[in-house]
């Protein structure tokens, strides 16, 4: 008999007048997950088709996990800043909650219902980074050098290289 879905792990918007359309989600998330309507009460979003419980259930004002997977918890917080819920208030499992907060506060969003620890801060901090290294890895393998001694003649002597919100100029002579 398969088990009850366990609403305990869940978090919603603390902000009046959001968008809570029941499976309104990223395309990505769409294509990623087989999604199924439960009678117009919630969206079920499934990791495969073998798969008898919902890695997600989104009921519009509340988004809901069965456990602490950190797959699900970033693509509910994608769900969370794709319908621009400015702030969210988790509750549940510790482990789950605290898996929102530093998910969410990586992403932007303001997450309430956590009590943070300063082991926390750090972390938030490595996953606010992540991306903006991996963009860095995938230019740098972008970039191809010309061959020694040579020049192309469309680069200019000056490269810029802009990380977050600086721009840096460098001299290549």
């Amino acid at each position: 008999m398969p088990r009850a879905f366990d609403n305990r792990n869940r978090f919603f918007s603390l902000v009046k007048g959001v968008n809570v359309r029941r499976g309104d989600v990223p395309d990505e998330l769409k294509q990623r997950y087989r999604v199924e309507s439960n009678g117009g009460h919630s969206v079920h979003f499934y990791i495969d088709s073998q798969t008898n419980s919902p890695a997600v259930r989104d009921r519009g004002r509340d988004l809901i996990a069965p456990g602490v997977n950190p797959s699900a918890v970033r693509d509910m917080v994608a769900i969370a800043q794709h319908r621009a819920w400015p702030s969210i208030y988790t509750v549940g499992a510790m482990d789950f909650r605290r898996e929102v907060f530093l998910t969410g506060q990586a992403q932007g969003l303001a997450v309430f219902g956590y009590p943070a620890t300063e082991r926390d801060l750090p972390e938030i901090e490595r996953r606010r980074d992540e991306p903006t290294r991996r963009r860095l890895e995938l230019d740098a393998q972008r970039v191809q050098a010309p061959p020694t001694g040579q020049r192309a003649s469309n680069i200019s002597p000056f490269t810029r290289l802009r990380v977050g919100g600086i721009t840096s100029a460098t001299i290549c002579a």
